[in-house]
């Protein structure tokens, strides 16, 4: 399997790897991941590219989704023990074909969730993470991606998290960045009056004319 298999790969950082480990195959840039020597020799966040670029996904259709999304809000209120959950990204648009399922979440305790995740449904490989997200491989093909938020910016998260990369092009034209930390927005209604804008159902986050 050549690299233009797996989409996701950057072929630029790839060809890096490729040229200082004096490697040729897709199987040995899995066994340099695998030993750990991607993250040794470039870091963290290549690793973790790359992780993600290898990961095998399998697109879903939208009602199947439905199903997994309330079994893993579920483990999440249950198990877990978030005080708060609300499913965001492809589902919350109602894409036609999710290949990610994303959550806004708050919990007192991130790391603790990162590691119960992943023990979800036996195992759950985490794919990468950061203080305040992560995103999980889940056996059914598609992504988890867990994005943490408290009182004050969960309007801003929620908003991050449901748009289409389009379609945030288009809002933060008009915004600014959506990493703000100055300006609470506790709800998405008070993000888009601040702004101006009247308020854009998620349905339609999509980047075709919806912001205009």
């Amino acid at each position: 399997a050549s690299i233009s298999a797996h989409p996701r790969l950057d072929p630029k950082r790839v060809q890096r790897i490729y040229k200082k480990l004096g490697i040729s195959s897709v199987q040995e840039l899995r066994e340099k991941l695998e030993s750990g020597e991607i993250e040794k020799v470039f870091g963290l966040r290549m690793a973790q590219h790359v992780r993600q670029g290898l990961t095998e996904t399998h697109a879903m259709l939208l009602y199947r989704a439905d199903d997994l999304r309330v079994a893993v809000e579920e483990f999440l209120l249950g198990p877990c023990r978030v005080r708060r959950a609300e499913v965001a990204g492809e589902v919350r648009r109602r894409a036609e074909v999710i290949a990610e399922l994303a959550f806004v979440i708050d919990t007192h305790d991130f790391p603790a969730l990162v590691a119960r995740l992943q023990r979800y449904g036996g195992r759950t490989p985490l794919i990468s993470s950061g203080k305040d997200n992560a995103v999980f491989a889940l056996s059914s093909g598609v992504l988890l991606r867990i994005q943490l938020a408290g009182t004050k910016d969960w309007g801003l998260r929620m908003v991050a998290c449901t748009g289409s990369k389009a379609h945030l092009k288009k809002l933060t034209a008009v915004t600014g960045s959506l990493r703000r930390r100055d300006v609470s927005f506790p709800s998405e209604q008070s993000f888009y009056r601040k702004f101006g804008l009247q308020y854009i159902e998620p349905e339609l986050r999509e980047g075709y004319d919806e912001v205009e």
